[in-house]
């Protein structure tokens, strides 16, 4: 069986489709290594997954959300990755978004491998908010060039296959599994006055939380849990100090999110539509929504929106503060509502929406790869 090189440009115990991939790919028999960035302490780290895959850390360290950290520290990176790389046998490199696919190209022309570009979003369109405008489309350029010489190409979505120009691509959402669900009890529970509103994920700006936090404080019939980090960190603590209907758990690992999760009504699951990239994401979050059977809150106008309109399994809301008050009031007097979406997110769940239907599409690409 063919052994996998995978490249990712931040830390792989933080990135659940990337250890999916590299879970499903293992068992299957392929051999599969890690190479993945260090971006905290920035040290050289080897180990093993609980998963069976050989991990490899390393640096240099990286600030979190710093442009000109990144565009100084990727070269490091990707030197040290290569030096890392050129010992390793493997016959494909699988380079996870477009911040390892310049590396991963270097690689496989050097080896003489199969390379595989795996692209969770449109990364251009992630960095515009941060990166000066002839960035974002020298990156379009590039991600173009080396599209010609990709033997596969995996996207979360098919919007991101639009969006990057590749029509031949596999699509592969970054769905739960039944396994990760099982041991865990469905449905959400709440206090005697309260119904409840969760927000797990990173604590960063564009996700509509510093404005669900002020909507919430002075609701009469919700109260919010928050779980994550991030650099909203001590302004969401001054929310929650200020306001006994917001609890702050801190940094959670993700199954105590899951389970955290399955305590609520409503998921938020909102990203700011001004930045392309939110427009076309269907987040895992939202996904694990459905699978709980907790409907999601998702921005109208998104793929995520589309999404849970077609199976109405959750609400949709504009990425306003006035609307997101009345659909909160609305769904307290109309409870019936929040139930149905539920029950409906947890068939669309069981239908298409889970990693076992996803897993099956990433082999069977993976089949016709290695048998070029």
């Amino acid at each position: 069986m063919s052994s996998i090189l995978m490249l990712l440009a931040k830390p792989f115990s933080g990135d659940i489709r990337v250890n999916r991939e590299a879970k499903t790919l293992r068992e299957a028999g392929y051999t599969v290594r890690v190479i993945a960035w260090n971006r905290g302490s920035g040290k050289r780290e080897y180990g093993r997954s609980s998963d069976g895959i050989d991990v490899c850390l390393i640096g240099p360290s990286c600030k979190t959300r710093d442009f000109l950290s990144l565009i100084i520290g990727i070269p490091r990176f990707f030197i040290r990755a290569f030096i890392e790389a050129i010992r390793w046998d493997h016959s494909i490199v699988h380079s996870h978004d477009f911040d390892t696919l310049p590396l991963g190209y270097v690689i496989s022309k050097l080896k003489g491998t199969k390379l595989v570009y795996d692209a969770h979003e449109s990364y251009a369109d992630m960095i515009s908010d941060d990166a000066p405008p002839i960035i974002v489309s020298i990156i379009r350029r590039f991600e173009r060039f080396f599209l010609a010489s990709v033997d596969l190409v995996i996207v979360s979505n098919r919007r991101v296959a639009e969006r990057i120009g590749a029509n031949d691509a596999v699509i592969v959402m970054n769905c739960p599994s039944r396994s990760e669900l099982q041991m865990r009890d469905i449905g959400h529970v709440t206090d005697s006055k309260y119904l409840r509103i969760g927000y797990f994920g990173s604590l960063e700006p564009g996700r509509f939380l510093t404005e669900a936090m002020e909507i919430v404080s002075s609701s009469l019939a919700w109260n919010m849990v928050i779980g994550g980090d991030g650099t909203l960190r001590p302004e969401l603590q001054r929310f929650v100090n200020g306001s006994d209907r917001l609890e702050y758990l801190g940094s959670l690992p993700h199954s105590d999110a899951l389970r955290e999760s399955a305590r609520c009504a409503l998921l938020l699951v909102m990203f700011d539509p001004s930045n392309y990239n939110n427009m076309i994401g269907a987040p895992n979050r939202m996904f694990e929504a459905l699978a709980l059977g907790i409907p999601p809150v998702v921005t109208s106008g998104t793929l995520a929106g589309e999404i849970v309109t077609e199976e109405n399994c959750g609400f949709t809301c504009r990425y306003d503060k006035t609307e997101f008050k009345s659909l909160l009031e609305m769904l307290a007097q109309q409870p019936e509502k929040i139930r149905l979406a539920g029950e409906n997110g947890r068939i669309a769940f069981g239908r298409e929406y889970n990693w076992e239907s996803q897993a099956s599409r990433l082999l069977l690409a993976y089949q016709k790869l290695v048998g070029r």
